[in-house]
Formats: structure tokens, sequence, C-alpha cells
């Protein structure tokens, strides 16, 4: 069975509401501030922050400020809280444990913002019609 293909979500959403999120494939796009190879550990930021574990995508060499397009779980913050990092970022923190990254420098952020909304809004229309 192939992997999940990640639901379309934005980082502010899954960090203003990290327990609707837990456990579900995501898709989101941010903005590259942070990275330790040491931990395997990126941050990265769109409307809000989030943690992004990267051990399953092996070297890892995108340059800080790049847009990146991460697919994985969302899971709940455990170890990686005590990562200095994270502690300035309000707890708890969901981590999204990326199986996928890609960059995506010269996407238009509000263009893509704006698509989702669009593609959400024509799913709630016609699931409703189903």
């Amino acid at each position: 069975m192939a992997p999940p293909h990640g639901v379309m979500a934005f980082v502010g959403e899954i960090a203003s509401t990290p327990s609707e999120w837990i456990g579900r494939s995501v898709r989101v796009v941010g903005i590259l501030k942070h990275y330790d190879a040491s931990a395997d550990l990126a941050i990265i930021e769109q409307g809000g922050r989030m943690a992004v574990d990267t051990r399953l995508l092996g070297p890892f060499a995108y340059p800080l400020q790049s847009a990146v397009m991460f697919i994985g779980e969302v899971e709940a913050a455990q170890h990686e809280q005590s990562h200095p990092e994270l502690q300035s970022l309000a707890l708890p923190l969901p981590i999204l444990r990326a199986r996928i990254a890609r960059c995506v420098d010269g996407l238009d952020l509000h263009l893509y913002k704006s698509a989702i909304h669009i593609k959400r809004t024509f799913e709630q229309k016609w699931s409703h019609k189903a």
C-alpha cells in the first residue's frame, strides 16, 4: 500500500491546533529558519512555527531562508522538547516526521495559499452533494 499523499495544510493551522493534527499525514510549505544536523531537526515558519524531524530524509542540504515543502506525519513532541531551539516555542509543539522534502523556492506563497483555500471550498461544496 502506498503511503498517504498528505493533506495540504498550513504551518500556522497545525501550530495553533496541534491536537487536531496529531497522527495525520500532511503536506506543508514553510521557510527554513533553523537546521541542526546533529539532532536531525529543522524549524520552519509560515504563519506559525513548526519543528520537522528530518531523520528519514537522508542528507539535508537546503539553505536557511529557503522555502521547503515537507510531506510526513504529525506527532506530539516528546524528547525533542529539550532541544534549545524548541525551548523558545510555545509547547506542546507538534513535530512533523518528514518522509519527503523538496525545495520550492520561487513558489508564490500567497498564490499557493489562495489555491489551497479554493481547493478546500470546492471539496467542501462537492462532498455535501455526494
